[in-house]
Order: C-alpha cells, then structure tokens, then sequence
C-alpha cells in the first residue's frame, strides 16, 4: 500500500486544527480525522490574552471573529481576601464549539483532507515506521497509509505511553444555570473551588476538587448541591433538579511526546490546572512548535534528534513553570486548611537567577558575567528547528537565546566592555521595539553584566 497523505493528525480540535494549517502550508498533503460532529460543547472556553497573540501570529484572529464571545471585563474573586473583590479581567470566552468548527472550515480551505464524523478508527503502526489508518465513516470503511503521525486526542491517547501526574488529582463537575450574573467569578471553597461565567443566555457554573472527595456523596449532583450552598461570591437559586456534567481536570504529562515518526499535541503532550485557562493557548503553541519539529524530522534527519530535544524540553519547561504558578496561587488562598489545599502548599522554588540591586555611576564599566556559559541550543526558526548559541548562567536553568526578539549574545557582545552611559546610549540608538530602560535593567539585575 502507497503512502497516501505526509501527515495523518487525528483530532480537531485547535491542536489538531493548527497543526493541519501549518503543516498544509508548508507543502505537505495532511489527512485531519475527527470523531465527533461539530459544533460540539467545551468547558474550556475562557481564554487567557495570549490567545490573541498567537491568533495574530498565525493570521486567524479574523477567521474565527465570530466565535469571541468577548471579553469577561471583571472578575469577582473570593480567594486570599477575606472580602470579595473585584478585578479587571484581560481574559476573552469564546465559543468551542464555533471555535473548533472554524479553524477545521480554513483548513479544509487550505487543502487538508477531513474526515468527520468517522464511528470507528484504529492506527496501526507498520515496519517501515509509517502509520496506517483504520477509518470507518457512515458503514463504510476506509484507511489510509500515511508517513508521520500526529496525535491531537485530548486526554484520550491513541498511542499508549505513560503519562504522569505533576499536581494533585482534581476533576470537575459543572451545571449550566439561568442567568444570575453578569462577571465571572472565581471563588475557594473548603474542600476545592468554584468557577462560574456568563455563557450565552446561561452561567456555567463548576465545581473543582478531588475526585476522592465525590466518593462520600451518594451522586455527583448531591457533590455539587453540598459545594454549591458555599458559595458567597453570588446569590444562587438552585433548580430541584440539576443537571450535571463532570470531567478528569487532573494535570499530566506524557513522558514520549515525539519520536521520529510520531508527536503528541495539545492535551495528549501535557495539561494545564484549568484556573489558568492556558488550554487553548497551550494546544495552539504545541501545535505551532509541532509543526516546525515534524518539518525538521521529515526533512533534515541530521537534525532530527536536535527537534526532538527541542519539543521534548519544551513541554518540560511548561510543565516547570506550571507546576510552579500553580503551586503559588493555590497557596495565597489562607481561609481553609482541608486535605485539598494542603496539597498545594509547597514552598516555593529559589530563583534560578537571583535579582541584584548595585548603585551605577555613567562612567562604570561594565563586562559580561565571567560565570555565563555560552552553549549551543535548538530554537524555533521560521520553518525548521535550529541551533543558535545562547547563554546559561546557573547549571540547572535552560539556555536560552532571545529576550524581546533580540539575541542575546550578540547584545552582550555589544556592550561588553562599555560604559554605562554608551551603553544606554547604544541601546536606545540600536533597540528601538524595546524600552531600553527596561532592557538595561534586565541585564543588570539578572547579573548578565557585571560591574569590572
């Protein structure tokens, strides 16, 4: 059997989607294959600001306009206050369901074979490290021969590998109610949180917390009547009868992202602790960095082994600093002390690099930080993944490359040796899409340059 398609992806949502659009556009023929039929529900539809970061990137924010719900302008939040308090939320809803159905739309567009919904799919990996399809659509069955995979399932892997917990185990159990407030809210109760949001002509109201907490309750509706009586941040009515949903929120990671015939994207890389609402912003940026790994594999087998490094350190460094944020904010909440919480209070991580304050006078000299290691390091490039030199400046911090778009090492390079006064004048003369001020502080109170 020939090889039909370069890349076969199974899974529509924005992962899935992105990675079919990237890959189409640099010149492979992608077969997208989804389940389900769109428009579908999701919970995960309050994004942070990034989104529209990558969405400009990528040139979609106009493709998929019409599913922005808007953007929550407020947020009332019960959490490290004794009292409610309000605050300015730069987060925007969207509507998953439009969400998802739009970027599939443009990448039909642009060319990617969709197959949706399809009842029955098996994968089957051959000895020539191709993937076969096993596809069956409206009775009839279908398969297809491709040459790399991409896994885009959410939390329920095709490619079965390990994949480990990095917080405590939560689930989430949600219910749609009439209208009863116009912000969102976000509010700690004793044994989890509540999340709640305008949606549509309803609120969407969940409840976070140990799936080993629901087990002391008769049914998950009696779980979430029990949590739904805490709450202070709202006045609720509750209907007799609820109707409820519940869902693993539980935070992971795979262990084998990538190999040379295969990635893992969005979910099926790692998840996020929801109170983030990193989920769509994170399956997009997996996806973008998917897409240059895949086209480095597929064409420059020299660096293969560099693009899987890359994917594989960028998932763990997510991982790091999620774990970390997590950790942070669940620890500011100091009203209950249950099991749930005392989960999360862990102390927090030292600095890797630890800020100094020195006095400057305009006619110091300035050297680069003898104890900076320069180090060759994979980057995103504009198609493939390359290496450039970068600096390390604590053995168990990553190098890194770029600060504000501006290597790293040749500005070092610049201002090595100088005055404080020219190189403030250098970097205002030179870096004028950065403030210069800011850019100069960074490099002192991060100790990149040193007094001589």
């Amino acid at each position: 059997m020939s090889i039909e398609y370069d890349i076969g992806i199974v899974g529509a949502g924005p992962a899935g989607c992105i990675a079919a659009i990237e890959l189409q556009k640099l010149g492979y023929k992608v077969l997208l294959v989804e389940k389900s039929v769109f428009p579908r529900f999701h919970i995960g539809f309050s994004c942070s600001p990034g989104l529209f970061h990558w969405l400009d990137v990528l040139n979609l924010r106009d493709q998929i306009a019409p599913a922005i719900l808007g953007n929550d302008s407020k947020t009332a939040l019960l959490w490290e206050e004794s009292q409610v308090i309000t605050k300015e939320n730069h987060g925007v809803s969207v509507d998953r369901g439009m969400f998802d159905q739009l970027l599939s739309q443009y990448a039909s567009r642009l060319g990617v074979k969709i197959i949706q919904p399809v009842n029955k799919l098996q994968l089957q990996e051959n000895k020539d490290h191709t993937w076969t399809l096993f596809l069956q659509q409206d009775h009839q069955d279908l398969q297809f021969k491709v040459r790399f995979f991409v896994e885009a399932t959410g939390r329920k892997s095709i490619i079965k590998t390990t994949k480990v917990a990095y917080l405590p185990p939560l689930n989430a159990t949600y219910t749609f109610l009439p209208a009863s407030f116009k912000h969102s809210i976000i509010e700690a109760g004793e044994n989890g949180w509540f999340w709640g949001t305008p949606y549509k002509e309803k609120c969407l109201l969940a409840y976070f917390g140990n799936p080993s907490h629901i087990k002391s309750f008769n049914t998950v509706a009696e779980y979430l009547n029990d949590g739904l009586k805490q709450l202070k941040t709202v006045n609720l009515e509750i209907p007799q009868a609820l109707q409820v949903f519940s869902c693993n929120a539980s935070s992971y990671y795979d262990q084998n992202p990538v190999s040379l015939d295969h990635i893992k994207i969005g979910d099926s890389a790692y998840t996020t602790d929801p109170i983030s609402s990193q989920g769509v912003v994170k399956a997009i940026k997996t996806a973008v960095h998917a897409s240059k790994v895949v086209h480095t594999i597929l064409n420059r087998s020299e660096d293969a082994e560099t693009a899987i490094d890359y994917y594989e350190n960028l998932i763990h460094t997510d991982v790091v600093k999620n774990t970390q944020w997590i950790n942070t904010f669940y620890s500011k909440q100091q009203h209950f002390d249950s099991s749930f919480w005392r989960q999360y209070k862990l102390p927090s991580p030292t600095p890797l690099i630890q800020e100094q304050n020195i006095q400057l006078q305009a006619n110091d000299l300035l050297i680069i930080n003898p104890a900076i290691i320069f180090k060759n390091t994979s980057v995103l490039g504009s198609d493939f993944i390359e290496q450039r030199q970068g600096i390390q400046l604590n053995a168990h911090e990553n190098p890194f490359v770029f600060i504000d778009q501006i290597l790293i090492v040749d500005l070092l390079k610049e201002v090595h040796q100088k005055s404080v006064k020219d190189i403030i004048n250098f970097l205002y003369r030179k870096y004028t899409q950065v403030n210069p001020k800011d850019l100069f502080q960074y490099l002192i109170s991060n100790r990149l340059l040193v007094k001589f």
